[in-house]
């Protein structure tokens, strides 16, 4: 299992595997994409893409390596989602239900999500 020193409180943490349901890009769009398109942090990225299964695809991923765009570190999105009432941890999510939240958040842009 991946893991990852978290900024704000200097520890080391568990992360959830990344299962390419494409929320992180759709919260925030890379550095890598903002400078090479001249498009602000919540643009949408040009580069981000789904397949009919609803995986996403990075193409920066394909030109510039998954390293640079952090791809393949896990899951560690600090979003929280709310459903009756309730608070969940985007990143603590089943891949299944990650994928339901993308898909929303694809389709409106305007899914009960916020992103800390």
């Amino acid at each position: 299992m991946p893991n990852w020193r978290n900024p704000k409180t200097g520890q080391v943490e568990d992360l959830a595997e990344c299962c390419r349901c494409g929320f992180c890009c759709l919260s925030v769009t890379c550095e890598l994409a903002q400078v090479k398109y001249g498009i602000s942090e919540h643009a949408p990225c040009p580069e981000l893409s789904f397949d009919a299964s609803g995986r996403a695809t990075c193409g920066l991923v394909w030109s510039c390596g998954p390293a640079a765009v952090g791809v393949g570190c896990g899951c560690c999105i600090s979003a929280r989602c709310y459903k009756d009432g309730r608070v969940y941890n985007f990143a603590d999510l089943p891949a299944d239900v990650k994928f339901q939240v993308a898909g929303l958040a694809r389709r409106s842009r305007t899914a009960a999500v916020e992103v800390a």
